[in-house]
This record gives C-alpha cells, sequence and structure tokens, in this order.
C-alpha cells in the first residue's frame, strides 16, 4: 500500500502494483485508497494480506518494487527463521515451509529457499494433526519420565 501510494505521489518508482491494487479493490483514485486502508486497517488487518499474491504475481512479471518487497519479506522471515532455529538448536534440515504463500513455487518462496541455502520448497514430514498428537506424546513421555516412582 505504502508502495503504491508512493508511486501515485511521485516519491517512489512507479509500479504496475498500483494499478493491480486498484483493480483488485474496485478503487480508482490515491484519496479512495487511503480511505480504504484506514478503513479496513481499523477492522479486518488480514484485508492487506490478502493482497500478497498481488505482489507475488506482479515480482514474477518483473516489477522492480514488487521484487523489492518480496525480497525485504524474504529476508525478514530469514531473520526470524534463524532466531527461531537458533534458539531451539535446529539446524536448516528442520525447517518447513508452511502456509499458501511459501508452499508453492513464487517468488517469495523461491527467495527464502535461496536464503536458507536449499534447493527445494521443504515440505512437513507429517501432516500438522500428526505433528500434534506427536508433540503430545512426546510431552507425556516427559512428563512420566518426570514422576517420583510410587512404592508397590
Amino acid at each position: 500500500m505504502r508502495r503504491s501510494i508512493h508511486a501515485i505521489d511521485g516519491v517512489g518508482p512507479s509500479t504496475r502494483l498500483t494499478e493491480a491494487v486498484f483493480g483488485a479493490l474496485a478503487l480508482s483514485s490515491r484519496a479512495a485508497l487511503v480511505e480504504w486502508v484506514y478503513r479496513v486497517t481499523r477492522t479486518e488487518v488480514a484485508a492487506i494480506a490478502r493482497l500478497a499474491p498481488l505482489v507475488l504475481r506482479e515480482a514474477a512479471a518483473g516489477d522492480a518494487v514488487a521484487q523489492e518487497i518480496v525480497a525485504e519479506g524474504a529476508r525478514a522471515l530469514a531473520r526470524m527463521g534463524r532466531a527461531v532455529m537458533q534458539r531451539l538448536g535446529l539446524g536448516v534440515e528442520h525447517l518447513v515451509f508452511a502456509g499458501s504463500l511459501l508452499t508453492s513455487p513464487n517468488p517469495l518462496s523461491e527467495r527464502l529457499c535461496a536464503l536458507f541455502g536449499l534447493p527445494a520448497i521443504p515440505v512437513p514430514r507429517y501432516p500438522p494433526a500428526m505433528g500434534a498428537a506427536l508433540l503430545a506424546l512426546q510431552a507425556a513421555g516427559e512428563s512420566a519420565a518426570r514422576q517420583p516412582e510410587v512404592p508397590a
């Protein structure tokens, strides 16, 4: 949103994202875009997130601004991922991608793979429900191991 408004105002490079956003939201002016942002962000932040596929599409089509947004997003995700992996003592071999933006090939998932040195999008070994069940079993086993023995 900010990049589109900067392009309209002439303080940032032009981008096809502006036209794509206007089309997706049925808007026709900068004022309408600003009004939409303020109205929507008060009630539904996810409405802006639903525009992410537009950014990915324009990045894939070569729009420099969209590519820069994708690169910034990938770097931020990589920083967060590395921080979590370090905190948990895990290596990149434990990394999996989740969510529609990361589990399909697109400029964001490809850039993130490159940042982590991965040859392909890492997928979970098990579905989420199985992972939750395995974690519950592991927690139950650790809890039982910590229980003092009761004399017979």
